[in-house]
């Protein structure tokens, strides 16, 4: 009889994974990051513990696999818009300018992401960890986006990337608890294009429009 009743899934691992992740996002909307536990997702998903575990590896294999199924980051299309042929002609500084640009407006439209980034700076856990790994994963594989890959090779643009990164995100987690910054109202569109704006200018000036001429090697004049 038991036999009779019990679900499918408990006899597919197709079915089973499905239930550990659906678990383990009821859970994360319920609790938060921070008190998410593999003994609630396994009662809540109503799978054996050591599946999880030879499933995923443990929860922070289960936080992975559940961030590469959601739509926690901006997609390709989010990020190159619709003709990725038009994004490959743009120069490097148009290229970083629409990047970040886009991925701010991104992560605004993904309040889960933002909550999930404002609990990673109060505590970190084995989620945090997971999802911070699989952003990272996400962030080093946008090179396959850029037409010209040795262009970001350069000095100043290995150093610029991560200051825009950390400005952007600080920025559009403020939209949401406290929009008022230095003049602007990060809940407002408008001043959204402003800050697009700051984003085309400090690109600019530490991009420009190419790179640095090699520079040549000093030869000694011979004696008359």
């Amino acid at each position: 009889q038991l036999a009779a009743i019990e679900p499918r899934w408990e006899r597919d691992r197709l079915g089973k994974e499905s239930a550990l992740l659906d678990a383990f996002d009821a859970l994360l909307q319920e609790r938060g990051a921070h008190r998410v536990t593999v003994n609630g997702v396994v009662r809540r998903a109503r799978v054996g513990k050591s599946l999880l575990y030879s499933y995923f590896g443990g929860l922070e294999g289960l936080a992975a696999a559940w961030a590469e199924r959601s739509e926690l980051l901006p997609s390709d299309a989010d990020l190159l818009g619709g003709d990725p042929a038009e994004y490959a002609r743009l120069s490097t500084r148009e290229q970083l300018t629409r990047n970040y640009q886009r991925y701010a407006r991104a992560l605004r439209a993904r309040p889960r992401t933002l909550e999930l980034l404002g609990g990673e700076l109060l505590q970190e856990t084995a989620v945090t960890r997971a999802l911070d790994r699989v952003r990272m994963a996400h962030g080093r594989s946008l090179v396959r986006l850029f037409s010209r890959p040795e262009e970001y090779d350069r000095e100043e643009i290995v150093a610029l990337q991560p200051l825009l990164y950390a400005a952007v995100c600080y920025l559009a987690l403020r939209s949401r608890t406290a929009p008022r910054y230095f003049g602007l109202r990060l809940d407002r569109e408008a001043d959204w294009r402003r800050v697009e704006a700051m984003l085309e200018i400090v690109i600019g000036r530490v991009v420009g429009g190419s790179a640095a001429a090699p520079r040549r090697k000093r030869t000694r004049r011979a004696k008359s």
